[in-house]
């Protein structure tokens, strides 16, 4: 039994998460003839979910129908996806043209964007091909990464200064803290800046206003 049969007995079990999170791990990166795109799509059809039947099917030419579109169309203008990100948000592979089908749902996106706010419209930080979110969805990453390791090298420190009957484990505990603290407001200040570039301006002004409130913590409690 093949990943995508596997994955239709998980279904069949009742198991849905599990059947769309193994069917989805398959389709992201999957060129044509899209056998785990198309058997995720079939399976958000069977369950009521024609926006993502359409998000995953649209990319097979003839497959969905008018009203999957028509739901692709309102997701699409709902979450605010920018025109140059619609190809990375439905994981449409780099060499693959528009199917025709695509097409006529990006050309009603505007129509439906009216309705959901048009202050959605113009963004500063959006930049063509989506690269502003990935830099910053990137940077995020990679803060997160260090403020880690500078909550472990802290905690190797401490430990070491235990050991050996050293006075300096509070400065160790301290300099982890800033540094731990620190990275990780970096990091969520660089997230919600990846948020905003795909137009999610709450989520992103949450996790960049936590940043800021992190990054202000540490310059209040650094010492004179």
């Amino acid at each position: 039994m093949d990943k995508i049969e596997g994955a239709r007995a998980l279904a069949a079990g009742g198991n849905h998460r599990a059947a769309l999170q193994l069917l989805r791990e398959l389709a992201t990166p999957e060129g044509p003839p899209y056998r785990s795109r198309l058997a995720l799509a079939e399976l958000y059809r069977e369950l009521g979910c024609p926006d993502q039947a359409g998000r995953w099917g649209i990319i097979s030419e003839g497959w969905t129908t008018e009203y999957e579109q028509d739901r692709l169309a309102r997701l699409l203008a709902a979450s605010g996806v920018p025109r140059q990100s619609t190809r990375e948000f439905l994981r449409v592979p780099r060499d693959v043209e528009d199917p025709a089908d695509l097409q006529a749902v990006i050309a009603s996106v505007p129509t439906y964007r009216a309705r959901f706010g048009p202050r959605w419209d113009w963004n500063p930080i959006v930049l063509p091909g989506g690269w502003a979110a990935r830099l910053t969805r990137a940077a995020a990453k990679w803060l997160l990464y260090l403020a880690v390791a500078a909550a472990i090298v802290a905690m190797i420190g401490v430990f070491q200064q235990a050991l050996t009957g050293g006075g300096d484990a509070l400065g160790w505990a301290l300099g982890g803290s800033f540094f731990f603290v620190a990275l990780l407001g970096a990091s969520s200040i660089a997230y919600g800046v990846s948020r905003s570039a795909v137009r999610r301006i709450w989520s992103g002004f949450t996790f960049a206003g936590l940043g800021v409130a992190l990054l202000a913590l540490v310059i209040a409690a650094a010492p004179a």
